[in-house]
């Protein structure tokens, strides 16, 4: 069951919180986490959670996602805690102070019966939230490509999902063939990460599906299902944020179905 966990913070008003403070929370959350877990985190190859930073008209919102309901148990559970109020970064000589803490849920099950069994939209709109990239033959792409968005999303789906299984060779090659971007406006960036400026790109762009209606399902899914992911490299340092900005159906949709809040 993919699990965001959105925390408000607030902060010293004069220090900037921009997408690279992920990677400073990075390490508040590996510290919460039983060592256990985090062993076998270093050793997965798609991690199951991701986490970002955004800063916005002086609110702070660090968005903590969990793709899996073990990780939901090891790593949002503990962040959870009331006694955990208060992140001190040292490094930075800045108190952060959690004045809200928010939990979304929405299930494998939903994202199949709403998406995937719906009848979706062809045009799929994706704003990217924080820089993302991503990287073949040792080299950074500084820009989005049908394949490789959706070979990150199936790869992170099918680690992730309980029962399901999406990837195939076949399909990632239909999608390569079957869809385009359409529209877009982004601008290259610079992510930093401890010293290293990674090159990566933000902004919108809109995805066309073209091909059979069951196509244009599948897409969304797993759009959706990035919401929680994030797309690309480095996700579980900030990278990689995604939300899809519309969405128009024969059916309602309610992914969001499963919202609580505390203080």
């Amino acid at each position: 069951m993919p699990t965001s966990l959105i925390m408000k913070l607030t902060g010293d008003k004069d220090k900037r919180h921009g997408p690279y403070m992920a990677s400073m929370l990075q390490g508040v959350m590996m510290e919460k986490i039983d060592p256990v877990y985090v062993a076998r985190l270093h050793e997965s190859g798609i991690h199951p959670y991701s986490q970002y930073v955004q800063e916005k008209d002086g609110v702070i919102l660090w968005h903590v996602q969990a793709l899996s309901k073990e990780a939901e148990d090891e790593v949002i559970s503990p962040l959870l805690d009331m006694d955990f109020s208060v992140i001190n970064l040292t490094h930075r000589q800045e108190l952060l102070r959690i004045e809200e803490k928010a939990i979304r849920r929405v299930s494998y099950e939903q994202l199949i019966e709403e998406y995937y069994l719906g009848e979706c939209d062809r045009d799929l709109p994706i704003r990217i939230r924080t820089p993302m990239a991503f990287k073949q033959s040792g080299r950074y792409c500084i820009f989005p490509s049908a394949r490789l968005v959706f070979q990150s999303l199936m790869m992170r789906f099918d680690a992730c999902s309980p029962d399901s299984s999406i990837f195939t060779d076949e399909l990632l090659q239909e999608f390569e063939t079957l869809t385009e971007i359409i529209d877009y406006r982004l601008r290259s960036v610079r992510f930093s990460l401890e010293g290293v400026r990674i090159p990566s790109f933000i902004g919108d762009f809109k995805i066309h599906v073209n091909g059979p209606q069951q196509m244009a399902n599948v897409a969304w899914m797993l759009a959706k299902f990035g919401e929680y992911s994030g797309v690309g490299i480095k996700t579980g340092i900030g990278m990689g944020a995604v939300s899809i900005e519309e969405y128009r159906s024969r059916k309602q949709i309610s992914a969001d179905s499963s919202y609580s809040r505390q203080v």
